[in-house]
């Protein structure tokens, strides 16, 4: 639900965390959350999603849940920012290999 690039996606290898009931925790987590995964995505991250976006002011759960169109456009302006630092980089890595 929260805008996330993947190129910004670190996976969690659950196997190395030593702190075994924080692990026994994540493994339930992933369980039920790929057993409930299309549930969880239409009944309700959808639903939510559409209400936000849509102003439903009065429904009050809404208020405790993020802006979801301010997150979209700053992962936007993120991935601008990105985009031209690493262009720059790579513009300059460029001009050095021709200088020499």
């Amino acid at each position: 639900m929260i805008p996330i690039p993947d190129s910004e996606v670190t996976l969690l290898d659950i196997n190395g965390i030593a702190d075994e009931k924080y692990k026994n925790l994540l493994n339930k987590q992933v369980i039920y959350i790929r057993k409930h995964r299309e549930q969880l995505q239409k009944k309700h991250a959808q639903v939510i999603y559409k209400q936000k976006t849509s102003n439903f002011s009065n429904i009050g759960y809404l208020n405790s849940t993020v802006d979801f169109k301010l997150l979209e456009q700053k992962m936007l302006e993120y991935l601008a920012a990105k985009e031209i630092v690493e262009g720059k980089e790579q513009a300059s890595a460029d001009k050095e290999e021709w200088q020499l």
